[in-house]
């Protein structure tokens, strides 16, 4: 597991605004056709319901948020949930990208 950074709440939720800004741009123009009763395309429905739907993020920083402390609130988290937690760590800048070996 990667080294933890000093404040790994304050990473996560640099994290998941940093997510949130990144669907923004792509998400308020499906909404707004979806508001004018616009068809959209199916590629981005199926995106819509589930790539830029941050209910699990969200939920993973509420659940860290109210524990009382950090490494005791992630070790309540299923295997999915850490992913997201490092997933959000990367895109906050609090740990870097672990990239596997590559083999010819």
């Amino acid at each position: 597991m990667p080294p933890t950074p000093k404040d790994p709440l304050r990473a996560i939720k640099a994290g998941i605004s940093r997510l949130k800004a990144e669907i923004k741009l792509r998400k308020d123009d499906p909404l707004a056709r979806l508001g004018r009763h616009e068809k959209i395309s199916d590629a981005d429905e199926a995106w819509l319901d589930n790539e830029a739907n941050l209910i699990d993020e969200e939920a993973v920083v509420e659940l860290l948020e109210e524990a009382s402390d950090y490494e005791h609130g992630l070790s309540q988290l299923s295997s999915h949930q850490k992913n997201l937690v490092d997933r959000l760590l990367v895109l906050g800048g609090g740990q870097e990208k672990i990239v596997g070996n590559k083999r010819k």
